[in-house]
């Protein structure tokens, strides 16, 4: 799957020409619906997402609950905050969203997709692409290790949530 442009029939040329710069995969003990609706939910991403303080969640522009046209602010520690735009969603399959507005994090898409088990569990992918504004040659690195460890993070507290582990 690693360096795939498309994933879950989501062309990500579309909507980004950056490079995978991160990806993560766990197993999770539980099906992908499972998985689906705790990652999916906007409104409590604070309570796995790494750093999160608050969200809050515009859904005026949704397709469904959620669904594409979701926005979300997550706010973070030290004043920080994303707008992330909810570009995919094909429940319990796939979930993408972009960074938006944001001066430093440019051409970002972040996707989430889900592979049932054999016995029931899921394998989820987390990838993330993007590009940097501000001095590329430092903040590329400094960013993709940021967005390692937070994908990381997140996971872990996923594997807490439902067992599994990093793979």
């Amino acid at each position: 799957m690693q360096g795939d442009r498309i994933i879950g029939g989501l062309d990500i040329d579309t909507y980004t020409s950056a490079p995978l710069r991160v990806m993560r995969t766990a197993y999770l003990e539980a099906p992908p619906t499972r998985v689906f609706s705790v990652v999916s939910d906007h409104a409590n991403a604070d309570t796995w997402m790494p750093l999160v303080t608050q969200v809050n969640v515009s859904r005026g522009h949704a397709d469904v609950r959620d669904g594409v046209g979701t926005i979300r602010y997550l706010h973070a520690r030290f004043g920080y905050s994303l707008r992330q735009y909810v570009i995919a969603f094909n429940p319990p399959r796939l979930m993408a969203y972009s960074i938006e507005q944001d001066p430093i994090i440019t051409q970002h898409v972040s996707v989430m997709y889900l592979e049932s088990e054999r016995y029931g569990g899921t394998m989820l992918y987390w990838q993330h692409y993007f590009n940097m504004s501000l001095m590329p040659f430092i903040t590329v690195p400094l960013a993709s290790i940021l967005f390692d460890q937070s994908c990381a993070f997140g996971l872990r507290k996923l594997i807490g949530y439902f067992g599994g582990g990093m793979r």
